[in-house]
């Protein structure tokens, strides 16, 4: 059984592509439904993201196109919104003009050299594999398909986001935890090792950090390009596994310790689950320094003054009181700063309702996001 190998580069959002019939992986992230019911920090969300579609033709004689772009609607967050449509459909645009100049080149030689030349094609369809009303995902898959003379090799791109009101892309880390990789590498050696006629065995080294899946009906759904890991017969290779199946963690309980991920980064101190078991407090000093906030303390009063360069963002936190300033008013959130050797914790709310980031809480881990990290291309 020969195998194909091709060059992999990385491209767009968070995706790697493959070339010679390229494939982009994108990210997807899931709430798994284990955080803590009374930590407000993620909620569910019951209108359904829908697609429209815009269709591109082709403007030669030497290319047939059969082209349907999605452009997401309904979301949330309307600014990520748009950002993501724009980046699906420069995409599907970029694709047509490589292959209309492919068509008119390969054309010009065939006629060059008294060849019957038949019309290459291009096929983009998608499928909305999420649309945001379980755990808040949303998880769309865009298939790009090239053919020459009757051969092809489809492109897989998967765009994978949090559906709230400040969107953001999540991972398989998100889904699975810190060792995801191992989990998910252990799961699907499992099913390579029982299918061996299947796959090529020995192709498959780990899944990477820009992995292509997709959720659908609580599973996460791990996708490898054409001919990567097994004969082209296979078609696309597909592992799915339930979120349960690897959940992250069990829920915290009180005064467990919480792990956090601030930008992609794992913090140095952990936080806790408060010993009502309705509040996860995180260090005060970590989480906001990484998003970019200057913290001033008065020891005296024992307070915290935290600022943001070119920001609006001002606030004053105070040992003890419920009281946290939101648009220039106290909001209570349900706990108080606290001092626990030597470090100030305060709930994990106060990142999301007053620093303005984006929280979400899965099993005893906390994930942290700055609110600029929107879509990348």
């Amino acid at each position: 059984m020969k195998k194909s190998t091709f060059r992999i580069l990385k491209v767009g959002v968070a995706c790697s592509v493959l070339l010679g019939g390229a494939s982009f992986g994108g990210m997807v992230s899931a709430a798994t439904g284990s955080a803590v019911p009374t930590v407000s920090i993620s909620a569910k969300i019951t209108n359904p993201v829908t697609v429209k579609e815009e269709i591109l033709t082709s403007s030669t004689t030497y290319l047939k196109t059969n082209i349907h772009v999605p452009q997401l609607s309904g979301m949330q967050d309307t600014r990520y919104q748009d950002q993501l449509n724009d980046i699906i459909l420069s995409h599907a645009h970029k694709d047509l003009k490589h292959w209309e100049e492919e068509a008119s080149a390969a054309a010009q030689k065939a006629n060059e050299n008294g060849f019957t030349y038949h019309p290459y094609e291009l096929t983009i369809h998608y499928e909305l594999k999420s649309n945001g009303t379980e755990e808040g995902i949303i998880s769309l898959v865009v298939t790009t398909e090239g053919a020459t003379d009757g051969t092809s090799m489809p492109r897989v791109d998967t765009y994978n986001v949090r559906n709230v009101q400040e969107a953001a892309l999540v991972t398989l880390q998100d889904l699975f935890g810190a060792d995801y990789k191992k989990k998910i590498d252990e799961h699907i050696s499992k099913t390579i090792n029982e299918q061996q006629d299947a796959y090529f065995a020995d192709e498959f080294k780990g899944i990477h950090e820009e992995q292509s899946f997709y959720v659908e009906n609580k599973q996460a759904v791990v996708v490898f390009p054409k001919y990567a890991i097994a004969p082209g017969s296979t078609g696309t290779p597909e592992f799915r596994i339930p979120l349960e199946e690897l959940k992250a963690e069990e829920g915290a309980k009180p005064g467990d310790a919480i792990s956090i991920v601030i930008n992609g980064n794992k913090a140095l101190q952990p936080g806790f689950m408060n010993e009502t078991g309705n509040r996860i407090m995180l260090p005060l000093r970590e989480v906001s320094e990484a998003l970019g906030f200057t913290i001033t303390w008065n020891a005296e009063k024992r307070s915290a003054e935290l600022t943001k360069s070119e920001s609006p963002i001002w606030t004053l936190v105070q040992v003890g009181k419920d009281q946290y300033t939101v648009n220039k008013m106290a909001k209570p959130l349900g706990a108080a700063p606290i001092i626990k050797e030597g470090t100030m914790y305060v709930p994990a709310d106060f990142f999301k309702e007053v620093l303005q980031a984006n929280v979400w809480a899965e099993g005893k881990r906390v994930t942290i996001s700055s609110n600029m990290e929107k879509v990348h291309k």
